[in-house]
């Protein structure tokens, strides 16, 4: 599937199953021209191969809702990354989104 996928988006729960099974071994496996797209929880990328990945220019771009540490250090390499996206993640606060 990740071989074929223009789009990629990961819709899970983070536990132990899945924490960290997105990887640089994913992002190697899925088309140079395709996009990733993380809405569910932040660990389950393995959020350092999916910096190298990017800066690898590996796949198109990445739109991340989620990251491991919310919001991500001043530091993290993710805000001057050219084809990631970032958005807060905080669609939950919304007084309609809960009711």
């Amino acid at each position: 599937l990740l071989q074929e996928s223009d789009f990629v988006s990961i819709h899970c729960p983070l536990n132990d199953e899945t924490r960290g099974t997105f990887g640089l071994e994913q992002l190697k496996q899925m088309k140079p021209s395709a996009f990733l797209i993380n809405t569910s929880r932040g660990a389950i990328c393995r959020e350092d191969e999916l910096i190298q990945g990017m800066k690898a220019g590996l796949i198109a771009g990445a739109g991340l809702d989620v990251t491991t540490t919310e919001p991500p250090s001043p530091d993290s390499e993710l805000w001057d990354l050219p084809n990631v996206w970032l958005s807060p993640h905080t669609g939950w606060r919304r007084i309609e989104t809960r009711q």
